[in-house]
């Protein structure tokens, strides 16, 4: 029933969590009650703002920004905590994904949600895996490597460039809980140095888990 769907969801709100605002607009074209908790401050806030109430940490305090690093770690920022305490009404919290630690946290807080229990999502959690699920079923991928944490480090811009292009996205492919440590892009080799040293102080690498 559509319409009951609707009615229930005008008498609450509906708080898309997340990194950035701009891949979580488009509720905000059929939903009355919509609004957007990001991190990152970006230029098209401005703009995205005439659809949405969108609450932007960054903007807030910026000395918290390089503190949290993912979704999980949102949602348990007191700047969140205090922006639901703030409103003391109805509301649902709208994610990408549902893994099983922001799964786990959510319940721990009591937090109301609106997502797929995690293990339906455990199949494509990671993009290793999902990539090879696309492979397996012959569907078309974008030119893909998997590398080990060591084959990353040993490889070299130029070697790089030659076989997937000038520019190119490094991902961590057994990471499940995105933020800012899991999707970087590479224009040139300061960049991929980068990449590198953010891996370097990464400790949680499991082999055969990096996909560039």
């Amino acid at each position: 029933d559509l319409a009951r769907v609707d009615r229930e969801l005008e008498n609450k709100r509906v708080i898309f969590v997340g990194a950035t605002p701009y891949t979580r607009i488009a509720p905000a074209f059929f939903m009355k009650n919509y609004e957007i908790f990001c991190l990152k401050d970006c230029l098209e806030i401005k703009d995205l703002r005439q659809y949405a109430n969108i609450y932007c940490l960054e903007q807030e305090l910026p000395a918290e920004i390089d503190k949290i690093k993912s979704t999980t770690e949102i949602i348990q920022h007191p700047a969140f905590l205090n922006y639901l305490e703030k409103y003391r009404r109805r509301y649902s919290l709208l994610f990408y994904m549902m893994g099983g630690v922001l799964y786990k946290k959510l319940k721990e807080n009591k937090l109301p949600y609106l997502a797929n229990h995690p293990m339906i999502a455990r199949d494509v959690l990671y993009k290793a895996s999902f990539r090879q699920i696309l492979k397996d079923l012959n569907l078309p991928t974008l030119p893909d490597k998997l590398m080990s944490k060591e084959e990353f480090l040993a490889a070299d811009y130029k070697t790089l460039a030659k076989e997937f292009g000038q520019s190119f996205v490094c991902q961590r492919g057994d990471y499940d809980t995105g933020g800012q440590r899991g999707t970087f892009f590479v224009h040139q080799a300061p960049d991929l140095k980068m990449v590198k040293d953010n891996y370097q102080k990464e400790a949680n690498f499991t082999p055969h888990h990096f996909e560039g």
